[in-house]
């Protein structure tokens, strides 16, 4: 009769290995349920700056009807403008932002070699195609509160409510002044990124940069520069500081 022979040692090692096995599979199990889920949301800084803030024509070309009166330079000093409601934004459909970098109304200031920070926000993860705020004109009687706390607000209230004041020099017929620009245009506004018109924000800190183009807001075809101190410039001056405000990524 054969006699058989078992090999314990043999067994032993394929249960060790079944308990090996398991054991690990738990432990990887585990530690899979307890990592953290991926985030939803980030936040997004903002910064605000200044770009070509002297403008002097650099050949001579008559301007075409609608550019008006012109002056030989320009140097702006600073731009101020009281805003509400800074937020990204998603596209034209949507009305609304997403976040919010500032809760009420505030008065931010363009000087250029500046950067200035503007807050941040927590948005969704997603795609933002523009920037988005109003120009806010104070009211004394409602906004009383704000204004006494704020002595930034001041010169906003004189002489009429202004939501815009750009400060700066002209050189006019070879003689040198300074003109202080005031406009009281209440309108929404949606800054477009630049340079790509799309900006994904992930599971980073992301940030954004308003800029404020003078060549934009005043300068003309013959580049020169509107003379901000003559009435009739007012409505053209008015139309291009609206676009003069960009976003940068």
């Amino acid at each position: 009769m054969t006699k058989r022979t078992f090999h314990t040692t043999g067994i032993a090692g394929i249960f060790l290995s079944l308990a090996f096995f398991f054991s690990s599979s738990v432990f990887i199990s585990g530690c899979s349920s307890s990592s953290t889920s991926p985030g939803t949301t980030s936040t997004v800084s903002a910064t605000d700056d200044m770009q070509n803030n002297t403008i002097s024509g650099t050949f001579q070309k008559a301007p075409s009807p609608m550019d008006g009166p012109t002056v030989d330079s320009m140097t702006i000093t600073k731009v101020r403008v009281v805003m509400s409601g800074l937020h990204l934004h998603v596209s034209d459909e949507t009305a609304a932002g997403v976040g919010s970098f500032m809760s009420q109304p505030t008065v931010v200031t363009f000087v250029p070699g500046s950067v200035n920070s503007l807050g941040s926000a927590t948005v969704p993860i997603g795609v933002y195609t523009q920037m988005i705020f109003d120009l806010y004109s104070l009211n004394p009687v409602t906004d009383a509160t704000l204004i006494a706390g704020n002595p930034a607000f001041a010169d906003f209230l004189v002489g009429g409510t202004a939501t815009i004041i750009v400060d700066g020099s002209i050189v006019k017929n070879g003689t040198r002044s300074t003109f202080s620009y005031r406009t009281g245009m209440v309108r929404n506004l949606k800054p477009v990124f630049i340079p790509s018109s799309l900006i994904t924000v992930a599971e980073q800190n992301y940030s954004v940069d308003l800029r404020f183009d003078g060549k934009i807001a005043f300068a003309v075809t013959s580049g020169k520069a509107l003379d901000p101190t003559a009435s009739e410039n007012s409505a053209t001056i008015d139309d291009q500081i609206a676009k003069a405000f960009i976003a940068m990524h």
